[in-house]
């Protein structure tokens, strides 16, 4: 018998934070049609990082350091955590500290 959304999300809560974030990048690989060569993606994602990198050197854009971003994500998690906790009936859930994660 499968499993319902809720069982697997109540499921998934209870993994470590390498093992959720693990399954987040099969479910977004599982779910993203694969219209364009991996050698496109590669060479979309080099070009990107190359303007980026262009336009930090440049000044047009500045940095932001890693604890206040940091610090953004996780207040974003926990204003979210609210309402996954509603949808799926997880009286315990609250997501992991971001450190030591990436």
């Amino acid at each position: 018998m499968s499993k319902t959304l809720t069982e697997v999300t109540r499921d998934a809560a209870d993994l470590p934070a390498p093992e959720r974030l693990k399954l987040a990048r099969i479910l977004l690989d599982l779910s993203e049609p694969a219209t364009e060569s991996s050698d496109d993606v590669q060479n979309a994602w080099d070009q990107e990082i190359e303007r980026r990198l262009q336009e930090l050197r440049s000044g047009k854009v500045k940095g932001v350091p890693l604890e206040e971003v940091t610090a953004k994500i996780e207040a974003r998690l926990l204003e979210g955590t609210a309402g996954l906790r509603r949808c799926f009936h997880l009286k315990d859930f609250s997501p992991p500290p971001l450190s030591g994660v990436v």
